[in-house]
């Protein structure tokens, strides 16, 4: 299974692109040289950060250059072989966005397939982390009032999130 899990994962990165995010193909496998994971069905295994601060959630957009350039997404990125969902979200935000995730919590899976390949997301809320925002990549981002943010500029798997945020968690 391992090696199928590699190969798939390479053909599923390439047919994906590059990006450090939810949309398809994240930077970070390719630039470590460490294969991302694919899920049985060979979709590309995605985590992504709800992070709060104050009532607000992050959103990042993504930079020129990358796919989906100009979407908004959630941060976060690919899986890599032998990290846990919630170390490779942490792993990514450090790398993006500078900052340590400290209080995070599975929130949902979904898989969503775009013209390039299907990922299957994973999305945690985050709800404390040390430090501050620095983008690391060039990238644009913004704090969202649930309710209040405009879906139409997240990326397409974004869609049903998005609305679905409250502010405090469970309402």
């Amino acid at each position: 299974m391992a090696g199928r899990a590699a190969a798939s994962s390479s053909a599923a990165s390439e047919a994906l692109g590059a990006s450090s995010g939810v949309a398809p193909g994240a930077s970070s496998g390719a630039a470590s040289g460490v294969a991302p994971v694919v899920d049985a069905a060979g979709a590309l295994l995605v985590v992504a950060g709800i992070v709060w601060k104050d009532g607000l959630f992050l959103g990042v957009e993504r930079p020129k250059g990358k796919a989906h350039a100009g979407w908004w997404e959630f941060p976060g990125g690919k899986v890599e072989q032998g990290e846990s969902l919630k170390a490779a979200l942490i792993r990514e935000l450090e790398e993006e966005l500078a900052f340590t995730s400290t209080r995070l919590a599975f929130w949902r899976e979904k898989r969503f397939v775009y013209p390039q390949g299907a990922v299957h997301l994973n999305f945690f809320h985050v709800t404390a982390f040390e430090g501050e925002v620095v983008p690391q990549e060039g990238q644009r981002f913004a704090w969202f009032k649930p309710g209040e943010a405009d879906v139409s500029i997240f990326l397409p798997a974004n869609a049903d999130i998005v609305p679905a945020l409250s502010w405090p968690l469970g309402e």
